[in-house]
């Protein structure tokens, strides 16, 4: 069996969006995986509560539940995504 890969072309809004998404966070972080890897592991220990298992039922956390964390966020990294109008005016 042949797997082909298909690349999305420039242009298509979604995935241009998508793009400078990725581009700003990498930014960010200067272009590091490492150092990207490390702040999602902070991000990870300060919010238990928005780790999604997909596991067994009983442990899984309600979106709401997450949602309802967020606006009570108090510490020093900056686990929020880019904002999306910063995205729109990014260039990658």
């Amino acid at each position: 069996m042949t797997t082909t890969i298909k690349f999305v072309p420039d242009g298509v809004p979604l995935v241009d969006d998508v793009r400078r998404a990725r581009f700003l966070i990498s930014e960010e972080f200067g272009h590091d995986p490492m150092r990207l890897i490390e702040h999602l592991r902070k991000c990870q220990e300060l919010h238990p509560e928005r780790i999604v298992s997909y596991g067994d039922s009983s442990t899984a956390i309600s979106k709401k539940a997450i949602d309802s964390t967020a606006d009570n966020c108090v510490s020093d990294v900056d686990c929020s995504m880019p904002k999306k109008d910063a995205i729109a005016s990014a260039t990658p």
